[in-house]
C-alpha cells in the first residue's frame, strides 16, 4: 500500500514542472525553451500532464531557463540542440538547484491536486484525501518525493522509516477507520 502511495508522489516528481514568463526572453533563450518543451511532450510519462499540455509545459521551460539561465543549463546538458533525458539534467544539479526546480513545480502545476486524484482510485474521501495530501505536504514529503523523481533515484517508503513514520502519521491522523482497514486490511 505505501508503495502504491508513493509511486505515486514520485511520478508527480517526474513531472518537474516550474513556471515562468518568456516575455522577453532572448532568442536562444527562446530556443533552449522550445527544446525543453518538445523533450517534455516526447518523454510523456504517464499521468504527466506536461506531455498532453502545452501550455503547462511552455510554463516549465520557460521558469526553468529562467531560474538557471543558458550557462547552467548547458553545464548540465540542456542545449537548443540536445536535451537529455530529465533524470540527467536533474542528476548533474546541485541539491540546491534540484530543490529550486522542485519548489518552481507547484507554480505550474497544483501538485497536491494531482496526488489527490490518483489518491481517489484509493477509495479516499474527498475531505481524506484533502487532509492526507496537505499533512504530506506539510512534512515536506512530497517535496522529497518530487526530488527523487527528478534524479531518477529510488524512493522506497517502505525501508525508509522517517518517510514511512510521515505516511503513517497522516494517514492515521486523516483516514477514516473504514478508509485504514480498507487499505490495511487492520
Amino acid at each position: 500500500m505505501w508503495k502504491r502511495i508513493a509511486s505515486v508522489v514520485l511520478a508527480l516528481g517526474m513531472l518537474a514542472a516550474a513556471c515562468g514568463d518568456d516575455d522577453g526572453a532572448s532568442a536562444d533563450e527562446q530556443a533552449v525553451a522550445d527544446a525543453l518543451v518538445a523533450k517534455m511532450q516526447e518523454e510523456n510519462e504517464p499521468g504527466d500532464p506536461f506531455a498532453a499540455d502545452e501550455p503547462a509545459a511552455r510554463c516549465f521551460a520557460d521558469g526553468i531557463v529562467a531560474e538557471f539561465g543558458l550557462t547552467r543549463l548547458a553545464e548540465v546538458g540542456g542545449t537548443a540542440d540536445s536535451v537529455p533525458p530529465s533524470e540527467e539534467v536533474f542528476g548533474a544539479m546541485t541539491d540546491d538547484e534540484v530543490g529550486r526546480a522542485a519548489d518552481l513545480a507547484s507554480s505550474c502545476a497544483d501538485v497536491e491536486a494531482l496526488f489527490a486524484a490518483e489518491l481517489a482510485e484509493l477509495g479516499l474521501s474527498e475531505e481524506s484525501k484533502e487532509c492526507f495530501v496537505g499533512r504530506l505536504e506539510e512534512v515536506g514529503f512530497v517535496r522529497a518525493a518530487m526530488i527523487a523523481g527528478m534524479r531518477g533515484e529510488e524512493f522506497d517508503v517502505e525501508t525508509d522509516e522517517e518517510l514511512l513514520g510521515q505516511m503513517t502519521e497522516a494517514a492515521e491522523a486523516c483516514l477514516t477507520p473504514e478508509e485504514l482497514n480498507s487499505l490495511f486490511g487492520e
